[in-house]
């Protein structure tokens, strides 16, 4: 049986080796086969291929190395069917490998980020091209919820819920799956699979039954439900809209705690997201040719059919000369604030005339929707866009998220009570990084709820009055937590934190951190659950955006902060300055956040008086807010 096994293992890398050298020497111009012939072959061996996931060692590396080309032949054939199921296979690919990695972490997810580059975003765009807008939807909720941020929504949703995950995953990843009954119970009696956390109060038992009635619960609702995977690739949008649909009232069946989990695996977060949390869900995406938008309708609306808007202008190469606008805006110095400003704004004008513009054109019933922006279109600054001179947060109620799962979580993390308190803390660093204003920002933001910073590092020396310096991310490369668990647990209860320091968001090695006494790096709040409903400003450069080397594994503070039970996270994609302007932008933003209203209106407020008041876009032009409240105000 092993020599069999053995057998299809080594066939099976054999015949992909072959098929993407194939297609290699046909992508750089080499005489060969039809180009048809070999695309229709590549198609066959990934459908082929795709069952042997679960039962093969290679089957999930030969599929990455043979849809990769197949996506590169189809582009250059503008072959939307191809490369639309050929992104499938990719997407399958990607979760077979991440599910494999035991402890999967940020070096597999850049490996993945660097193998895949923009196939997915140009296979994910290609899915819109054959208006197979649905399965959109069900991709991304597989891709975006399959990372290492995006597994925390699930093992954090609810504290019980995050026992029974960790649980039965210390039982895979530990062989409890082949133990004999005796055998099983004897290791769950000695606590084997507990996490650190659940040996505080070692009793498995609870956890066994947690763990057996969701595991009986979710394949019992799963039975009635279609496979999505199989529905993404026959090319039938209504079959596959239908699906989720099903599966969404399947889920409703469950106790609530369940939802998150059993949406993951069924496919249909993103309808459930846009349902719970009143908000309509758009998906932004760029391609080689051009860029698209796929609605999904909130609240009451929630089973329409999702539709799409081509948006021409806002193809990758378009994208990339935004992001490019906007790193060149750092290299000017920090005290001309009307230069900077003006690039800021002529970026805002782009993304108004050739994203937010046409959406707003296309839908004016648009009045509360999250942007969930894809690759590298995350790091643009969406929610300040200029539509005719107003902004596009200022015209309708506008979040962005990170992913479905962020925004059903945060439509479901109910709301702070006053009586939670506010935790303020700055780190101002020291020596020529050091940030001359952060110490006057944290007594000034603790001052409007009529208290003192928790946490003010003290470098010796008096705030500044002078001249603002740029708050530009400092130059280590973060990989290891060095922030004291005392400081984290101190933000555990509080209903608005505010965090004000420097901030990273590494390109190559290293992880998103913010230097709070210490280096906090975003993974070490995998760790702590923050209050249901808090609200989470980030004072910090950068830390709005997730690694861009891996943008569909979620490597960043505002997926792994909504993981972790914020309902809102504001931050900047891009640096922020260190200057007496910050510091009046972020009390007036507290004012509005003490006085009870959601994150969106207060920046959206904030920002309007900022520009009555003739304070440029580079105070605040680049924040956002990530997650948001349920929709209740008017």
């Amino acid at each position: 049986m092993q020599d069999q096994q053995a057998r299809v293992e080594e066939q099976l890398a054999a015949r992909a080796a072959s098929l993407a050298a194939e297609a290699h020497a046909a992508i750089q111009g080499e005489p060969g086969r039809d180009l048809l012939d070999i695309r229709r072959d590549l198609l066959v061996f990934l459908a082929e291929s795709t069952p042997l996931i679960t039962s093969t060692t290679n089957a999930a590396p030969a599929i990455l190395d043979v849809s990769l080309p197949s996506i590169q032949l189809a582009t250059g054939a503008q072959d939307w069917t191809t490369l639309s199921k050929s992104g499938a296979f990719l997407a399958a690919a990607v979760l077979a490998i991440r599910a494999r990695f035991e402890g999967i972490n940020a070096t597999v997810e850049r490996e993945l980020g660097r193998l895949t580059g923009a196939h997915l975003d140009q296979a994910l765009y290609a899915v819109t091209q054959v208006q197979e807008y649905s399965h959109l939807g069900a991709l991304c909720d597989m891709l975006l919820d399959g990372g290492f941020a995006g597994r925390q929504f699930v093992q954090t949703a609810d504290p019980a819920v995050r026992q029974a995950w960790d649980f039965a995953t210390g039982i895979v990843a530990n062989g409890g799956a082949t133990l004999s009954d005796e055998e099983y119970h004897a290791s769950l009696s000695a606590g084997a699979w507990l996490s650190e956390r659940q040996r505080v109060g070692p009793d498995p038992e609870p956890l066994s039954e947690l763990m057996t009635a969701w595991v009986t619960d979710s394949l019992r609702v799963l039975e009635g439900v279609p496979s999505l995977g199989l529905l993404v690739t026959n090319g039938d949008a209504a079959a596959a809209w239908r699906a989720m649909l099903n599966a969404l009232d399947e889920a409703y069946k469950l106790d609530r705690a369940w939802w998150l989990a059993f949406s993951a695996a069924a496919g249909c977060t993103t309808p459930l997201a846009a349902h719970e949390s009143g908000r309509d869900i758009v998906y932004l995406v760029s391609g080689a040719s051009g860029g698209a938008a796929v609605r999904y309708s909130g609240g009451e609306n929630y089973r329409q059919m999702p539709d799409s808007l081509d948006l021409p202008r806002a193809g990758l190469r378009a994208i990339l000369e935004l992001d490019a606008q906007l790193n060149a805006v750092g290299d000017l110095p920090p005290a001309d604030l009307i230069v900077r400003s003006g690039l800021i704004d002529e970026v805002r004008r782009r993304i108004g005339d050739d994203i937010v513009g046409p959406l707003l054109k296309r839908w004016p019933d648009l009045r509360a929707v999250t942007v969930i922006p894809l690759g590298i279109i995350q790091r643009l600054p969406l929610a300040t866009a200029l539509v005719e001179g107003a902004r596009f947060n200022a015209l309708v109620d506008v979040t962005v998220a990170p992913n479905a799962a962020g925004v059903l979580v945060a439509a479901n993390g109910g709301v702070c009570t006053a009586e939670a308190p506010v935790v303020v803390m700055a780190d101002p660093a020291e020596g020529e990084g050091a940030l001359g204003w952060v110490e006057s920002e944290a007594l000034a933001v603790a001052g409007v709820y009529g208290r003192s910073p928790d946490l003010l590092v003290d470098y010796g020396r008096s705030p500044a009055s002078g001249a603002p310096k740029a708050r530009a991310s400092l130059e280590r490369r973060p990989t290891l937590n060095t922030t004291s668990e005392h400081v984290l647990t101190r933000l555990e209860n509080a209903r608005v934190i505010h965090l004000a320091c420097h901030g990273n968001v590494p390109d190559t090695d290293g992880l998103p951190a913010l230097y709070l006494h210490g280096i906090l790096t975003f993974d070490a709040l995998e760790h702590h659950r923050f209050a249901d409903g808090a609200t989470v400003v980030l004072s910090a450069c950068s830390v709005g955006s997730s690694i861009r080397s891996a943008p569909f594994a979620q490597l960043g503070f505002p997926a792994m902060l909504l993981a972790t039970g914020a309902s809102e996270v504001i931050a900047s994609s891009e640096p922020l300055l260190d200057c007496r302007e910050t510091v009046d932008f972020m009390v007036a933003l507290h004012e509005r956040l003490r006085a009870g209203v959601s994150a969106s209106h207060a920046l959206r407020d904030a920002m309007r008086d900022a520009e009555q008041s003739g304070v440029g876009s580079a105070i605040w032009g680049t924040l956002q807010v990530h997650g948001a409240r349920v929709v209740a105000e008017s």
